[in-house]
C-alpha cells in the first residue's frame, strides 16, 4: 500500500495528472486490494476495479481492520466468475450483497469462467465507460466511516483521531458475513523450473496445511496422487476436483530415489467470517451544508475537519454540531503553514484545504 501510495504522488509529481481521474484496477490479489484500498484509504481515487477478488483477504491474510461500509465513499465495478477455484460467484455473491447492504456502492457482474482474466477481459470496455462516467468527488457533502486504527481513520475531509471503548451507539451495527472454506489445498509451492516427470515440491507454506501433516518435505517429486499418475501440475488440479474437504488420500511422491506413500486426510470444511473483528471500532455519519457539519459519532473521542472553500463560505462562521451539541461556532481562517504540508503529503491539487478544525470529545 505504501509502494502505490508513493507511486501516485510520484506520477503526479512528474506529470499533469487529473487528481479526480485516479483509479486502481487489479484482477485476483490485485481486485482484493482493490477492495482494500476502498475500505482503507480511498481518498486518492474516483474509482476501483476489482476483478475476480475477495474483499475479505486484506482482515484476514493482512490483519487490517476493514469495514464495508467504507465502500460507499468510492465507486467500485466488480466482477467474478461461476467456477472460479479461488473466489466462485455463488460464494462472493453473498458479500457483495452484504457490501451493498452497508451502503456499499459496488457495480457487480458474474460471467461464466474460471480464476482467469481471458474469462473477463472482454468487460474491458464497459470498464472503460464506468470509468469514464466516475470522476472522483473531492468533497462529498456526506461521508460514513469505520476505523479500528487511527492509522486508517481520514476518508477525504473527515479524520477520526482517536478511539474509545466505550459502547458503540445504537446505530452502530456490524456489517459482516459467513462464508464456508471448503477449497482444496495440500499446502506446498512447487518448483516450475524441475523439468521432469512429476511435481516437484518448492517450499512448504506455512501454516497448519496437509502437506506438512502427511510430512511432504521440499524436494519430493509427487507421482501419484490416489489412483491418478501426476505428470504435471495440470494433473494436480484434476485431481483436486473430485476429492472434498474430509476426504482421506495419498500422495505418492519419489524421495532420495525411493518410493514413498504418504497418508493423510484432507482437512473438514469451515466456516470463517469475511472481516476479523480483534478490535473495537469507531464510525461517524457526517454532512454538510450552509456553512453546518453534523456529525454523528460512535466509540469516537476526537475527529478533525478538513476545510476548503468549496465545502463552506470561509467569511461566515462555521457550526459543528456532533450528536445534537453544537462544539464548534466560529470563522475559520486559512493556515499557509497546513495548506503546505497537506499538499507536500498527498500532491492532489483538487483536495487543497485551507485548515483543519480538531474537536475533542
Amino acid at each position: 500500500m505504501t509502494n502505490i501510495r508513493n507511486l501516485v504522488r510520484t506520477v503526479k509529481c512528474e506529470l499533469n495528472v487529473d487528481d479526480d481521474r485516479v483509479w486502481m484496477a487489479g484482477f485476483s490479489d490485485g481486485a482484493s486490494a482493490g477492495f482494500a484500498h476502498a475500505m482503507l484509504k480511498p481518498s486518492d481515487y474516483a474509482v476501483f476495479v476489482a476483478l475476480n477478488g475477495h474483499m475479505g483477504v486484506a482482515s484476514l491474510d493482512g490483519d487490517f481492520p476493514t469495514y464495508a461500509p467504507n465502500m460507499s465513499a468510492t465507486p467500485i465495478f466488480a466482477t467474478t466468475t461461476f467456477d472460479d477455484g479461488l473466489y466462485p460467484s455463488h460464494k462472493m455473491r453473498r458479500s457483495i450483497e452484504m457490501a451493498r447492504e452497508a451502503g456499499a456502492d459496488i457495480y457487480y457482474r458474474e460471467f461464466p469462467g474460471g480464476h482467469d482474466f481471458d474469462d473477463v477481459k472482454d468487460e474491458l470496455p464497459a470498464v472503460a465507460r464506468f470509468l469514464e462516467r466516475h470522476p472522483r468527488d473531492p468533497f462529498p457533502s456526506r461521508v460514513v466511516w469505520e476505523t479500528g486504527s487511527t492509522d486508517f481513520g481520514k476518508c477525504r475531509w473527515f479524520a477520526i483521531d482517536r478511539i474509545t471503548t466505550v459502547e458503540p451507539a445504537q446505530w452502530h451495527e456490524d456489517h459482516n458475513v459467513a462464508l464456508t472454506n471448503d477449497r482444496v489445498t495440500i499446502g506446498f509451492q512447487p518448483d516450475y523450473e524441475f523439468e521432469g516427470t512429476g511435481i516437484r515440491v518448492g517450499v512448504l507454506s506455512d501454516g497448519d496445511y496437509p502437506a506438512r501433516n502427511i510430512g511432504l518435505q521440499a524436494g519430493d517429486v509427487i507421482v501419484k496422487a490416489d489412483d491418478a499418475r501426476m505428470d504435471s501440475l495440470p494433473d494436480l488440479n484434476e485431481w483436486k476436483a473430485t476429492v472434498e474437504r474430509g476426504d482421506a488420500f495419498e500422495m505418492t511422491v519419489l524421495r532420495d530415489d525411493e518410493r514413498i506413500a504418504l497418508r493423510g486426510e484432507l482437512p473438514e470444511a469451515a466456516g470463517y467470517l469475511i472481516f476479523k473483528r480483534d478490535v473495537p471500532s469507531a464510525m461517524i455519519r457526517a454532512g454538510f451544508a450552509a456553512n453546518r457539519i453534523d456529525v454523528q459519532t460512535s466509540r469516537v473521542g476526537a475527529f478533525r475537519i478538513l476545510v476548503h472553500p468549496d465545502m463552506i463560505v470561509l467569511d461566515q462562521n462555521l457550526v459543528i454540531e456532533v450528536d445534537g451539541d453544537v462544539v464548534h461556532d466560529d470563522i475559520v481562517k486559512p493556515d499557509l503553514e497546513f495548506m503546505l504540508e497537506n499538499y507536500l503529503d498527498n500532491r492532489d491539487r483538487k483536495l487543497l484545504y485551507v485548515a483543519e478544525v480538531v474537536i475533542e470529545l
